[in-house]
């Protein structure tokens, strides 16, 4: 890995190893040796990668050319229904604690649940906006930071909506994390870092 690579995506695997995408050249892993290529995908600009609960050394990523699965001897392409062809760029990728996939597109989001592959919009309790971010917690709910719909959360076949009626101040969320406490974080668009604990949102401030 060189200092004039462009890192496209991070990730960690299952035994929490770092790994890293690179612009036209595939994904790498860091060993105590140092940097090794992984996978050798020269074709794509990875945008985002996991690596799969399904099958060891798999991992599922999302290029501008679509969904893949990959290994160091493989490369497939997943596709995605034809029926939403709005649903043109896929934005982010995550995998829930039943190896469901969960893509994030510039206009909703795709549950795939092995060969079933499901889309959420506005016409069933979702939003047609894009889907910055995505997030799945220890309970299994799935986390969707999204560009001027506030943030979305997916439980039990329902989604809650967080926006400026529950206090939200700027509904363009642009990341999620939590910490080693189980405190959950939502960096915004110009309201600050917000942070998100027993039903109420809290404003951060960073001192520089």
């Amino acid at each position: 890995v060189s200092k004039d690579d462009m890192i496209t995506s991070i990730a960690l695997d299952k035994n929490g190893d770092m790994h890293a995408a690179i612009y036209k050249s595939g994904i790498y892993g860091l060993d105590k040796i140092g940097w090794k290529l992984n996978v050798n995908i020269k074709q794509h600009y990875i945008k985002k990668f996991l690596f799969s609960n399904q099958s060891s050394g798999t991992i599922n990523f999302i290029s501008e050319q679509g969904l893949f699965q990959c290994n160091a001897n493989y490369l497939k392409k997943i596709t995605l229904p034809e029926l939403y062809p709005e649903a043109s760029e896929l934005t982010g990728i995550v995998q829930d604690h039943h190896k469901n996939l969960w893509i994030g597109t510039n206009k909703g989001a795709f549950l795939i649940n092995g060969q079933s592959i499901k889309y959420f919009n506005e016409n069933n309790g979702f939003t047609n906006e894009r889907v910055l971010d995505l997030y799945c917690d220890e309970d299994n709910r799935i986390w969707f930071g999204t560009d001027g719909s506030g943030l979305y959360s997916y439980d039990n076949d329902d989604f809650v909506i967080y926006d400026k009626s529950q206090g939200l101040n700027n509904e363009i969320v642009m990341s999620l994390a939590k910490d080693s406490k189980g405190q959950m974080y939502w960096g915004t668009n110009g309201g600050g870092l917000l942070s998100f604990a027993n039903n109420k949102i809290k404003q951060e401030i960073i001192y520089s």
